[in-house]
């Protein structure tokens, strides 16, 4: 027989042998009851445990505090540099000589004699003649209301000497008076004074005023 058949025929029978053991091992083994043993603790109880997460309770650290306040200084005070400048004094003048012409006096002028003063301008008068013969006609229609006063006026004296006109200064309270004693100036009933200047005569305002009084019993 050659060297090679020698060999497989030996493994053969070697791994014959080591299944013949195994299986012998599993029948002692099912006998003994080891099997069951084995599968009891393989079966045992299995604990589950819920594992909770620690809670890190330790308190954050406190923030830091704020940094103090920056206060700016103020730039020290530095006093301003006086810088005394001296003037000098102003020259002096230089004296110059001057010649005065001679004085020449002027021959004195005769003096005219002084001329006589111009006459004082007289100023215009009412004729109380006239005025007393021709007096404002009472307004009817202030006779019937009652109405009294008195009116102060001045008149308009032309050259020739008469009145032409009147202007009321002070009025009696009632236009019906006033308008009386103008109407009645406007008729040129009354004669005047006219003013002079120069000796001419010259028509003009009187400058001092005269005065009438309305009263009822004196009423037509």
């Amino acid at each position: 027989m050659p060297y090679t058949a020698k060999q497989s025929s030996s493994s053969r029978l070697i791994g014959l042998v080591a299944t013949v053991l195994i299986q012998a091992g599993i029948v002692y083994a099912l006998v003994t009851g080891l099997a069951n043993k084995v599968v009891e603790v393989v079966k045992g109880p299995v604990e589950t445990k819920i594992i909770e997460e620690i809670k890190d309770e330790t308190p954050p650290p406190p923030p830091p505090p704020p940094p103090p306040p920056q206060t700016v200084q103020p730039p020290p005070f530095v006093p301003p540099v006086e810088v005394n400048i001296d003037t000098p004094p102003p020259p002096s003048p230089t004296p110059v000589a001057t010649t005065k012409p001679p004085v020449v006096v002027p021959p004195t002028a005769p003096v005219a004699p002084a001329a006589p003063p111009a006459p004082a301008a007289s100023p215009v008068k009412l004729d109380p003649a006239s005025f007393t013969r021709y007096q404002p006609e009472y307004p009817s229609a202030s006779s019937r209301l009652g109405e009294e006063g008195r009116v102060a006026f001045v008149v308009y004296c032309d050259a020739s000497g008469r009145v032409t006109d009147a202007k009321i200064v002070e009025s009696s309270g009632h236009d019906r008076l006033d308008e009386a004693v103008v109407r009645q100036a406007q008729r040129g009933v009354w004669k005047c004074t006219a003013e002079t200047q120069d000796g001419k005569s010259l028509a003009t305002w009187s400058s001092t005023k005269m005065a009438y009084r309305f009263q009822l019993k004196d009423a037509r």
